[in-house]
């Protein structure tokens, strides 16, 4: 909804156009600094033109650019080091499925032998 003179707002969306926090918001409404609409959910307030031209658009500085340029940086670094761990990660999984692949046909196999003959200390042989 728009006014002639300023805007309906949610609490949350008036906080982020005035560059307050939402109890600031609430705040305002209980000392009658804003009106609101609580005929629906969520409550809205009206934002008066003045201070919606007051807030106007945050300028974006230099070194908030460079800042987010550096982050950004950072987590596609980051982003590229996970991806080339997790290739590592897959082949190391692929070698050790194999390697226990192999080891349990091992243990299939000394299951399944059978000794020839049957073992006896030197005290328990008998010479003939």
């Amino acid at each position: 909804m728009t006014d002639n003179n300023g805007q309906w707002l949610a609490v949350a969306d008036a906080a982020a156009i005035l560059g307050i926090s939402p109890r600031s918001v609430r705040r305002w409404v209980a000392e009658g600094a804003l009106q609101v609409d609580r005929s629906k959910r969520p409550y809205l307030v009206f934002v008066t033109g003045q201070r919606l031209a007051e807030a106007g658009p945050r300028p974006v500085t230099p070194d908030m650019t460079d800042t987010v340029a550096t982050e950004l940086e950072a987590l596609r670094a980051e982003n590229d080091r996970l991806r080339e761990r997790i290739e590592e990660l897959v082949q190391e999984r692929d070698y050790l499925r194999a390697l226990s692949g192999t080891l349990a046909t091992g243990q299939q196999r000394l299951l399944e032998a059978r000794p020839g003959r049957r073992f006896r200390w030197p005290w328990q042989r008998t010479t003939n």
